[in-house]
C-alpha cells in the first residue's frame, strides 16, 4: 500500500503549469488541460474473452484460464471496492490481460505495470481510472478515443480535487501522483499523441526536482523495485523524446549516476525491464550521444556567428584585417572539426564495447527470448551508429551507412515477430533517414505495415510519417536529415519507439 489521499479542501481550482505550480481556474478549464477530445465515440462491445498471443492477436478460451496468467493473485483483491463502474472494471481487467503485454518487451515476472500500478490501484482511486481508461483504449483493437477520454477526464478530475499541486508532497503522495503522471504520459503516447504526452513528461521531471532529485527519492523508497521502475520509465521516454533530441535533459546527468555508475537496475532481483528489456545501457549511451549532439549544434551556432562577424570587420577595414580574419577563421573551423572528430570517435568506441547486462540477459530466458533479446540490443546500437554519422554530416548514400542499414533491417526482420515490437519505433526511424532508395524503403514499408496489424500503438503511425517525409525529401541520399527537426517542422513532440 503506497498511501492515503492527502484531501485538503481547496478554495480554489489549479492548473498544472510546466513548473510544477498551480494557477487557479474552473473544473472545465482544468480538466482540458490534462485532457483533450480527440475525436468521435467509437464504442463497441467486446463479445467473448480473450488470450492475447505473442502476435498480438486474440484466442478465445474460459475465463479461469485468463485470470491465471495474473501476476498479483486474484485473493489480492477479494473484499476491496473498487469505484469504476462495470465497464471500468473490464476496461481495468483489459489493461492488465492485453495492454500489459501489448507493449513490453519483458517477461511477466518483471511486468512492473502489474506489479507497481495495479497494488497502487487498489487505494488510489485517480490511478484506477488512468488504467481503466488505458485499458479501454484498446477494447476494440485499436486506439478509441471514447474510452480513453471518459475515464482519464474521470482521473483527471480526482487528482485535481485529492492533492493539492502547489505543495511539497509526502512520500506516499509523490508516489501516487508520479505514478499518475506517468500512466497519462503513456496514454497520450498510446493514442497517437504529440503534444500533451510531453507536458506529462515534464510534469514528471518537474515532480522529481521539486522532491529533492533521483538519488534523493531512491533514498526516501529504500531503492524498492517499485521506484526503480518508476525512474527507469521516466529515463526511457526522456531519452527516446524529440524534445531532448534537440534540447537535452535537464536529468541526463542523474540517469547516468545511478543507473550506469549505481547499476540500480542490476540489484535486488529487478529483473528485465518491461519497456527498456536488457537495453538501458545501449540506451544511456544514446543519451550521451543526444547530449553531445546538443553541444555540437550549440557550438556550430556559436562558429557561424563569430565567423559572421569576422566577415563584417573584415568588411571594413580590408587590408588591416585580410591575412588575421583568415588565420583566425581557420583556426575556429579547425577547433570546431577536431572537437566532433574527438568526440564522434570516443562515442563510437563506447558504442562498439557497449554489452547488456549480464544479470538481467541471463534470469531464466529461454533459447529463442535471449536470441530476440540480444538481437534487438544490436539493433540499436546500429541505430547509435548511424546517430554518429548524421552527426558527421556523412550521407545515407555513403558506404557506410548503407553498410549499416543492411545490418539493422535485418535485425529488423529477425525481431518483427516476436515481442521486442514495441522497442522498433527508434530504430526505424534511424532507418527510415538513411533508406533513400526504393528497394529498401518497399522493405521498410512491409515492415512497418506487418508491425502495425498486430501493434496497436498510434505513436508508432506518427514515426511512419516522419519517415514518408525524409524520404520525399531525400530522393538521391545526399542529404542528411534529422528526425527529430521533421517533426519539429510539423510542430509535433515525438516520442521515438
Amino acid at each position: 500500500m503506497y498511501g492515503e489521499n492527502n484531501n485538503s479542501n481547496l478554495q480554489g481550482k489549479e492548473k498544472i503549469g510546466e513548473n510544477g505550480y498551480c494557477e487557479r481556474r474552473p473544473d472545465e478549464e482544468r480538466i482540458n488541460e490534462l485532457i483533450v477530445p480527440h475525436g468521435e465515440n467509437n464504442n463497441s462491445n467486446l463479445q467473448g474473452k480473450e488470450k492475447i498471443g505473442e502476435n498480438g492477436y486474440c484466442e478465445r478460451r474460459p475465463d479461469e484460464e485468463r485470470i491465471n496468467e495474473l501476476i498479483v493473485p486474484q485473493n489480492l483483491y477479494s473484499g476491496i471496492n473498487f469505484s469504476l463502474d462495470s465497464q471500468g472494471l473490464h476496461f481495468l481487467e483489459f489493461f492488465k490481460i492485453k495492454v500489459s503485454t501489448l507493449i513490453t518487451v519483458g517477461p511477466q515476472s518483471s511486468n512492473y505495470l502489474l506489479k507497481t500500478f495495479i497494488p497502487l490501484a487498489v487505494n488510489s482511486e485517480p490511478i484506477q481510472y488512468a488504467l481503466a481508461s488505458w485499458g479501454g483504449m484498446f477494447i476494440d483493437g485499436k486506439p478509441n478515443i471514447h474510452n480513453y477520454q471518459v475515464y482519464m477526464v474521470k482521473a483527471s478530475k480526482l487528482l485535481l480535487m485529492d492533492y493539492d499541486m502547489s505543495t511539497v508532497f509526502s512520500k506516499k503522495d509523490f508516489f501516487v501522483i508520479l505514478g499518475f503522471f506517468l500512466i497519462a504520459m503513456s496514454i497520450e503516447i498510446c493514442s497517437g499523441d504529440v503534444s500533451r504526452w510531453e507536458t506529462f513528461l515534464e510534469q514528471c521531471k518537474n515532480l522529481i526536482i521539486r522532491q529533492g532529485g533521483i538519488i534523493k527519492i531512491l533514498h526516501d523508497f529504500h531503492f524498492s523495485n517499485d521506484i526503480k521502475w518508476m525512474i527507469s520509465n521516466l529515463q526511457f521516454h526522456d531519452i527516446l523524446s524529440s524534445g531532448t533530441y534537440l534540447n537535452g535533459s535537464i536529468l541526463m546527468d542523474e540517469y547516468k549516476t545511478v543507473f550506469r555508475t549505481g547499476k540500480l537496475l542490476e540489484t535486488d532481483n529487478y529483473g528485465i525491464d518491461p519497456y527498456q528489456g536488457c537495453n538501458q545501457p545501449i540506451y544511456l549511451l544514446l543519451g550521451d550521444i543526444v547530449s553531445e549532439n546538443v553541444i555540437i549544434k550549440q557550438k556550430r551556432k556559436q562558429l557561424q556567428a563569430d565567423l559572421h562577424k569576422l566577415h563584417d570587420d573584415k568588411s571594413q577595414n580590408p587590408s588591416s584585417f585580410d591575412t588575421h580574419c583568415n588565420s583566425f577563421s581557420s583556426k575556429l573551423r579547425i577547433t570546431y572539426y577536431e572537437y566532433i572528430n574527438s568526440s564522434v570517435k570516443n562515442l563510437r568506441e563506447e558504442v562498439e564495447k557497449c554489452q547488456p547486462h549480464e544479470l538481467q540477459i541471463s534470469s531464466g530466458l529461454s533459447q529463442d527470448e535471449l536470441e530476440a533479446h540480444l538481437s534487438l540490443f544490436n539493433l540499436i546500437k546500429y541505430s547509435c551508429e548511424l546517430l554518429l554519422l548524421q552527426i558527421e554530416m556523412i550521407p545515407p548514400s555513403s558506404y557506410k551507412s548503407q553498410a549499416i542499414l543492411m545490418h539493422a533491417l535485418d535485425h529488423i526482420n529477425s525481431i518483427i515477430d516476436t515481442r521486442m515490437i514495441p522497442c522498433l519505433g527508434f530504430p526505424l526511424l534511424m532507418c527510415g533517414m538513411v533508406a533513400y532508395k526504393k528497394q529498401d524503403q518497399e522493405v521498410m514499408k512491409r515492415q512497418i505495415e506487418k508491425l502495425m496489424q498486430t501493434y496497436f500503438v498510434g505513436n508508432m503511425e506518427k514515426i511512419y510519417c516522419i519517415i514518408k517525409e525524409a524520404w520525399k525529401m531525400n530522393t538521391d541520399g545526399n542529404l542528411c536529415f534529422d528526425w527529430a527537426e521533421i517533426a519539429n517542422e510539423k510542430g509535433w513532440s515525438l516520442f521515438s519507439c
